[in-house]
């Protein structure tokens, strides 16, 4: 598709599949980590 001297190109692959688990682990570390650096600043502070 052409729109102005902007081509759009529509691109049908799917993206990667990540497993459910995998995605769930991730947060879960990522909300340790916060836990975390909070504990630090409260006990500095």
């Amino acid at each position: 598709m052409l729109v102005g001297a902007i081509e759009i190109f529509a691109v049908d692959s799917a993206p990667a599949a990540i497993p459910e688990p995998g995605s769930l682990v991730l947060v879960g570390i990522g909300l340790m980590g916060l836990g975390a650096t909070q504990r630090r600043k409260n006990k500095s502070a």
